[in-house]
C-alpha cells in the first residue's frame, strides 16, 4: 500500500513522510493587500485597509478570503456565504493541489502578490497565485519553507527551503525568484536546523534574515535568527524553553518599518508547549536585532495541532492581527496583539 505522499504515483523522487497524514490541514499566509495601502489615511475611512487571507481548503486547493484591518472576526470557512473564493469540487486532474501539510508562503515583488506552496503532483514548491508555475530546481524535502522580497527592489524575491547537499548533509538553501533558471545556493552554518523546521524569512530593507528551530545535544530547542548577508546568528532569548521537545514549533513573524510611526522592529510569534503562542520582538539598530525574552501574549492564546499561524502588523493601532484556528475553534480567526 502506497504511502499518502507517493499515491497514485504522486511526488516521483520524493520522501515518504509518513508522518505528514493527508489530513487534517489547515495552511494560512496573510499580507496586507498592496493595493490598498494608504486607504483610510485622511481619516475618512479609517481601518479600510485590507488583508488577503490565502487558505487551504479541504481539498488541497488554495482559497481566498479578504478582511479590513478594522473588522473583528474572519467569517467561517464553508462551502457558501463566507466570500471565501475557491474550488470547492473534488479537484480535476488539471488543478493543481498542496502536498498533505504543506504550507502556504506570500511575498510582493514587481508589485504582484506572489503566494507559494509545495505542489502534490510534483513536489516542487510552486507558485500557487496568481498563476500556477512550478519553481525550477526548488525541490521541497519537506512541507515547510519561506520567502521575502525587498519593497525597494520590485523586481527581487527569495525562496528558503531544506535540501541535502553533496555529502548528504541538510542545510537550508536559498532560491532567486528573479532568476527562473538559477540553482538553489546553500545558506551557509544553517547544518544546525532540524530537520522539517518552520523557517521564517524577512527582509529590513538592508539585509535578508531568516529565522528556524535548532535542537542541541542536551535535546533543548531555540529559535535561531540568522543573516543571509553577513551569516551571523543568534538565538532569541528564552523562546527555546517553551518547545516541546522532539516537537517542530510553528513560528510567524512580521517586520514593520514605518518612518510615519518611527519604528523598525521584528515581531516573532510560536506556538510553545501545549500549543500556547508566545512572542518575542527586536528593535532594528545598525543592522542587528537584539530581541527580548519570549513572553505570553497579552490575550493567553492556544491554537489547535494542524492549523497555520500567519501575522500582518498594523502600525497605525500599534497592533499585529494574528491569523490562525485557535484551540477551540473551527475556523481560521482574527486575534489582535497589541505592540505594548
Amino acid at each position: 500500500m502506497p504511502c499518502e505522499t507517493h499515491a497514485n504515483g504522486k511526488n516521483v523522487n520524493q520522501p515518504c513522510q509518513p508522518e505528514q497524514p493527508a489530513g487534517p490541514m489547515q495552511a494560512i499566509s496573510a499580507i496586507l493587500n498592496p493595493d490598498t495601502v494608504g486607504r483610510g489615511k485622511d481619516g475618512a475611512s479609517d481601518g479600510q485597509e485590507k488583508v488577503f487571507i490565502f487558505q487551504s481548503l479541504p481539498n488541497r486547493t488554495v482559497g481566498l478570503d479578504q478582511v479590513n484591518f478594522s473588522d473583528r472576526s474572519v467569517n467561517g470557512q464553508k462551502d457558501e456565504g463566507d466570500g471565501v473564493v475557491g474550488y470547492y469540487q473534488s479537484p480535476a486532474s488539471f488543478v493543481p493541489t498542496l502536498r498533505p501539510r504543506s504550507k502556504l508562503v506570500s511575498t510582493i515583488f514587481n508589485d504582484i502578490v506572489h503566494v507559494y506552496g509545495v505542489n502534490e503532483q510534483t513536489g516542487l514548491i510552486s507558485l500557487m497565485s496568481p498563476v500556477f508555475s512550478p519553481v525550477k530546481n526548488a525541490h521541497a524535502l519537506y512541507n515547510n519553507f519561506a520567502a521575502c522580497s525587498k519593497k525597494s527592489d520590485d523586481g527581487k524575491g527569495y525562496l528558503y527551503f531544506q535540501m541535502k547537499d553533496k555529502k548528504d548533509k541538510v542545510y537550508i538553501w536559498e532560491k532567486d525568484l528573479s532568476d527562473p533558471d538559477s540553482e538553489p545556493t546553500v545558506v551557509v552554518k544553517t547544518n544546525d536546523a532540524d530537520e522539517g523546521t518552520d523557517i521564517i524569512a524577512f527582509h529590513d530593507g538592508k539585509n535578508r534574515w531568516i529565522l528556524y528551530q535548532t535542537t542541541d545535544a542536551r535535546d533543548e530547542s531555540s529559535i535561531m535568527l540568522r543573516c543571509v548577508d553577513t551569516k551571523d546568528g543568534e538565538e532569541i532569548p528564552s523562546m527555546g524553553g517553551n518547545i516541546e521537545n522532539g516537537k517542530i514549533a510553528r513560528i510567524a513573524a512580521v517586520h514593520v518599518n514605518s518612518e510615519e510611526e518611527n519604528v523598525n522592529k521584528v515581531f516573532v510569534y510560536l506556538t510553545g508547549k501545549g500549543n500556547q503562542l508566545w512572542r518575542s520582538e527586536a528593535t532594528i539598530t545598525g543592522g542587528e536585532p537584539k530581541f527580548t525574552p519570549a513572553r505570553e501574549l497579552t490575550k493567553r492564546t492556544w491554537v489547535n495541532d494542524y492549523t497555520g499561524l500567519s501575522v500582518v502588523a498594523d502600525p497605525a493601532t500599534r497592533t499585529n492581527l494574528i491569523f490562525t484556528i485557535t484551540e477551540k475553534g473551527k475556523a481560521i480567526s482574527l486575534n489582535r496583539d497589541a505592540w505594548k
